[in-house]
């Protein structure tokens, strides 16, 4: 069950915190579990997130969602320096962009694959996860084990909190946004899909023409049907324009590639592309960038059909680097950088199932905690997260 919630009621609890900007829309369309906290604002849920009306500049960076997606996120988090830390200016300056910062992923190994938990129609409990995980991420203190009861183990709470599934860009994103209006949270939220489409609007302009590879599950369950329509409402965007594809397997990139490109010269879409965003995590984005180069370079006749179909500023927005480009922006823009001359440190979290009831609770990754699949992920994956930060 989901419940609209008329932002006059948004609008009377924002007036209280003038310096934040609450939704946009005449009305917010609100989870069950949500709309549970908003109706008795006393539950310890709605109460951390009340809590966090101040600044935090000594907060954590939050990830929160399937291990996989967290861990690749966190370890691009890490490592990239795409920024000069002192102008700001995009190029690298041998320091990594978030130094000073601590990257703390919630491994949501308990709730399993949400893929599957969209594809049974259950898009609520995914708000719901979403949202308790949110409230994990916000709150100073976590379990020791599953036996805790009083969450005795300390933490910081989180200044930026990152969806890492794209699915949870649709389903989560607005409740918790809504519960941060309602609060005056000045916790910022970023989800993968928000963050490429923010990026593909700022490369390509109003009116753009964009392309989406992503997988036959996210492609199911309408995300970016969702997300897309309200962003260019929000923009005032009306010729915005999408068309999402999920290229055949293939053992190479380029002939994956050519499937999407190939599916789009079939459809009715016959402008040409500005961007691609590709959220499939199996897609190693600097080799499609090179198999896009080699396309517009013609090398092969086969390949013109396709050329007339991409912009010739055509460009590629990765998953992983368009989150980490949204957080530098945010807390570069907010002042909200710890300014710590320290290289950026992480601490692992890990829901488990709860031994006193049916729940679950956010632990610290460690001992039993840390399973032999999630350490096989580890080492595959991230191996700076494997290396440096798993004892």
């Amino acid at each position: 069950m989901r419940s609209i919630v008329s932002l006059s009621a948004v609008a009377a609890v924002m007036a209280l915190f003038p310096a934040c900007k609450g939704p946009q829309a005449n009305s917010v369309v609100v989870g069950e579990y949500a709309m549970s906290l908003i109706n008795d604002t006393t539950q310890t849920e709605y109460q951390i997130v009340s809590a966090s009306r101040s600044r935090n500049i000594h907060g954590e960076i939050s990830v929160i969602g399937e291990p996989e997606a967290s861990l690749l996120i966190s370890e691009s988090l890490l490592t990239c320096d795409r920024f000069d830390n002192i102008s700001g200016r995009a190029k690298s300056d041998g320091l990594p962009d978030f130094a000073g910062e601590t990257i703390s992923p919630i491994l949501d190994r308990f709730n399993g694959s949400y893929a599957k938990i969209v594809a049974s129609g259950k898009e609520d409990l995914l708000s719901e996860i979403n949202v308790r995980n949110y409230v994990a991420a916000l709150d100073t203190a976590c379990y020791l084990n599953a036996y805790d009861k009083d969450k005795i183990v300390q933490k910081s709470g989180a200044k930026l909190v990152i969806l890492s599934s794209v699915l949870s860009s649709a389903f989560g994103y607005d409740d918790i946004d809504t519960l941060n209006a309602l609060t005056g949270s000045k916790v910022k939220v970023i989800s993968p899909v928000h963050a490429m489409l923010d990026e593909a609007w700022e490369a390509c302009g109003e009116g753009m023409n964009i392309g989406v590879w992503t997988t036959s599950d996210v492609l199911q369950s309408g995300v970016y049907a969702k997300v897309f329509d309200k962003m260019r409402d929000q923009r005032g965007d009306k010729t915005a324009k999408y068309t999402v594809f999920t290229p055949a397997q293939d053992s190479t990139v380029i002939n994956r590639f050519l499937d999407f490109m190939q599916k789009y010269a079939d459809s009715e879409e016959k402008g040409r592309l500005q961007a691609l965003i590709v959220d499939d995590l199996s897609v190693p984005v600097e080799e499609l960038r090179e198999a896009v180069k080699s396309v517009l370079a013609v090398d092969q006749d086969s390949y013109i059909t396709y050329v007339n179909y991409i912009d010739p500023e055509f460009k590629v927005i990765g998953f992983e680097e368009s989150v980490a480009m949204a957080c530098y922006k945010f807390l570069r823009g907010d002042n909200a950088f710890t300014h710590k001359i320290a290289y950026p440190q992480v601490n692992l979290y890990v829901t488990a199932a709860s031994e006193h009831d049916s729940s679950y609770v956010t632990v610290e990754l460690k001992d039993k905690y840390l399973t032999e699949d999630l350490r096989n992920l580890m080492i595959v994956s991230t191996p700076k997260i494997f290396s440096e930060y798993v004892r």
